[in-house]
């Protein structure tokens, strides 16, 4: 399976991925088996760190690829923990920004086809962000 985005929230976490149906429950069952042991050992606790199990959505066209991709990076910034993903160090957006070194397990941006360049997928992310303000400034003039 490869790894195209990325975002760990306090409660949760957002993944895309390529793989197999089969391949994929797999792989989720040993990533949030590994991810519990990681956090648990740090907090001296038990059990699992998430309660529900995965929900696995399909991305039928380059569009929602886009979108989704988008959705997980400023899901920060939606859930108001951030300005910016550039601030927001757990997910892959830094590292889609050229913000920091792109770790081996994590697909290129530009692998996906959906964004022209890096530049491309930043002023993507920008105009969500935008989108985001814009909605909120409504809200609050109400």
């Amino acid at each position: 399976w490869r790894i195209f985005a990325y975002c760990l929230m306090g409660t949760h976490f957002h993944v895309i991925v390529g793989a197999e149906p089969v391949q994929l429950a797999r792989a989720m069952r040993r990533l949030k088996g590994w991810y519990a042991h990681e956090v648990n050992d740090r907090r001296g606790r038990t059990g699992p760190v998430f309660d529900a199990r995965y929900d696995a959505r399909p991305l039928a066209s380059e569009a929602h690829v886009g979108a989704a991709v988008v959705y997980v990076a400023v899901n920060p910034v939606r859930a108001g923990l951030r300005r910016h993903p550039d601030e927001w160090p757990f997910g892959s957006h830094r590292a889609h920004a050229g913000l920091e070194p792109r770790p081996k397990w994590l697909e290129p941006i530009e692998r996906l086809g959906v964004f022209s360049s890096r530049a491309g997928y930043r002023d993507a992310i920008d105009a969500a962000v935008a989108r985001i303000n814009a909605t909120r400034r409504l809200a609050a003039a109400r």
